[in-house]
């Protein structure tokens, strides 16, 4: 496969652009289409290029984000001990000032969480997230910030220390179930962390929808 862009002209000044590209050795095109908006009843072009996603909900040019919040629980020979809610984010974005883990006009959450037990001293887990998906609506022209209904959801990992028959130890992960949140009480709760790590953003307290 060729990884040289094409550019095609095309009626009313269509224009075309094919970029083929590999990562990892495998192979991925990027599509792009572009003309002049003649239409001043849509707002930017937007629905011709995100075909899939209806015009108004392009309205005010909404971006979103996911918010994701983690906890880890210890657990020892005298049972579950206790933890606190904290922001989860990319290494790479800890310093740059913002709450989303991943943001855009359609963002696609992924975490591949990782525990190095005994570096960090323990044994055995209880970890658990909650991801809340919340909308900026003015198009990040500002940092005001309103959850959505029935958008959030915990999920979560157990990881346990069995013996085995030979008297070793294996370790036994269990996978919490996915359950949506009660919003008004989880968001509300974690609403404090949010303004105490991001003074200079608005959460609303209400969801909207």
């Amino acid at each position: 496969m060729s990884n040289q862009a094409h550019t095609q002209i095309g009626p009313s000044d269509i224009q075309q652009l094919s970029v083929p590209f590999t990562c990892r050795s495998n192979p991925g095109k990027i599509n792009i289409t572009m003309y002049a908006n003649t239409d001043s009843h849509h707002g930017c072009g937007l629905d011709l290029m995100f075909t899939s996603t209806p015009s108004n909900n392009f309205h005010s040019f909404p971006l979103f984000g996911w918010i994701q919040f983690i906890k880890v629980i210890p657990i020892n020979g005298s049972g579950k001990g206790t933890a606190e809610w904290e922001m989860d984010l990319p290494p790479f974005a800890k310093d740059l000032g913002t709450p989303f883990c991943y943001w855009g006009y359609n963002p696609t959450a992924f975490d591949a969480p990782c525990i190095l037990l005994e570096e960090e001293g323990l044994e055995e887990v209880v970890w658990r997230a909650q991801s809340f998906l919340c909308v900026m609506e003015d198009a990040c022209l500002s940092k005001r910030v309103k959850v959505l209904k029935d958008t959030a959801f915990g999920w979560g990992f157990d990881i346990q220390s069995v013996q085995t028959t030979s008297g070793g130890v294996e370790r036994k992960i269990e996978l919490a179930p996915v359950e949506p949140l009660d919003l008004e009480k989880e968001w509300t709760a974690r609403l404090a962390l949010l303004r105490k790590e991001y003074p200079a953003w608005t959460f609303a307290n209400e969801a909207i929808s």
